[in-house]
């Protein structure tokens, strides 16, 4: 393994959140008005979940039939991370340009919002992208990512007592973005940019570990697909699986050569990430394909890739076509809860108002939901 850059010179300092004291709002309930906008959903169970839109944070208890907004004060969709982690608890982060970051948390569903204020050193943040990542009860990181498609982090952040303290560990990690934390103290990153991360000449691809909370970053190669060479590698966050060694992480490649197609992997590693077992590689449309997945556990996946709908029951050993009497083509987002329930928004927000889906079937049939928000 080859090391990042050392990253233990750097002297970590508190930030205190007494700028603004850690204080809790009591939200009413607003009406809102006109069509709806839904960016990401995110469903905890088949009646329980969080959505976001261009202007709100939403919460569901009935299956997205009906939303209430529950939106944290400060909450900006243009300049916005967030996490849903369960049916009660949710972080949401908005970043400002006097260089400071609002973090807001909440553990009743939305109905109080505890705020911190974070100062940022350095230039001013602009529209920099944020990203979060809390490991329950109170472990977590803000990645405050580069000020282009082609550059690295500018630097990472720790918490240990639920974000109401702050501690730079790394000014400018080699990492673009977090893949996900076991725990307090392993993790994973990438470092892929616009386009995805080129396969190294031995056809393989990496990606980064740590072992520190996030101060130090390691280079781990992934086992090698044959076949795979001239493709570029784009990852989602990883899933951890009910023991804490247990994790998957999702990768899509794309092919800049002939023949042009995707393919998904599922990567797997049952020992904390020391080793990773590859699934057999799923090619599911062309180079341009718009392509979505979702992972309910170490057995079940499912990726629509040009309109259709593959599923897993095996760890991506062997994909299915889910033969579905609904077109399935602009699927933005994909979000199964168990292996027969799942949700999609369908349609580019773009071109008008994604549609909310709903499968109680394994992806079989689907329904429109004519959702309610107030």
């Amino acid at each position: 393994m080859r090391c990042s850059p050392t990253l233990g010179a750097l002297a970590a300092f508190v930030l205190n959140t007494a700028l603004v004291g850690a204080v809790q709002a009591t939200l009413p309930r607003i009406p809102h008005a006109g069509p709806v906008t839904l960016t990401d959903i995110r469903m905890v169970t088949p009646r329980i979940g969080w959505a976001t839109t261009t202007h709100a944070v939403l919460r569901s208890a009935d299956g997205g039939e009906h939303w209430h907004v529950v939106t944290p004060p400060g909450f900006s969709s243009t300049n916005e991370a967030h996490q849903f982690l369960d049916a009660s608890t949710a972080w949401v982060a908005t970043a400002h340009a006097n260089n400071t970051v609002t973090l807001a948390h909440t553990s009743d569903g939305g109905h109080h919002w505890r705020l911190s204020l974070l100062s940022v050193p350095g230039s001013p943040l602009g529209s920099f992208p944020l990203q979060i990542d809390f490991v329950p009860p109170r472990e977590g990181w803000l990645l405050l990512l580069g000020d282009s498609m082609f550059s690295t982090a500018r630097a990472l952040f720790h918490t240990t007592d639920g974000g109401e303290h702050w501690s730079l560990i790394a000014r400018h990690p080699p990492i673009s973005g977090l893949l996900g934390f076991l725990d307090g103290r392993t993790g994973w990153g990438t470092a892929q940019h616009a386009g995805g991360i080129p396969a190294n000449s031995n056809g393989t691809h990496t990606i980064y570990i740590t072992h520190d909370s996030g101060r130090q970053w390691y280079v781990q190669t992934l086992p090698r697909l044959p076949g795979y060479e001239n493709s570029l590698a784009v990852f989602t966050p990883t899933v951890t699986l009910g023991a804490v060694s247990h994790s998957v992480l999702p990768m899509v490649l794309f092919f800049t050569a002939r023949p042009r197609l995707t393919a998904v992997v599922l990567y797997s590693t049952p020992d904390r990430g020391r080793t990773w077992l590859a699934s057999r590689p799923r090619a599911v449309g062309s180079a341009t394909s718009l392509v979505s997945m979702a992972v309910v556990d170490a057995r079940y996946a499912w990726v629509i890739g040009s309109g259709t709908l593959y599923g897993a029951q095996d760890g991506g050993r062997y994909w299915q076509v889910i033969k579905s009497a609904t077109p399935l083509s602009d699927i933005g987002v994909l979000d199964f809860v168990t292996p027969r329930e799942g949700f999609a928004l369908q349609g580019h927000m773009n071109d008008g108002f994604p549609t909310l889906i709903h499968t109680a079937d394994g992806g079989r049939t689907w329904r429109v939901i004519g959702f309610v928000v107030s």
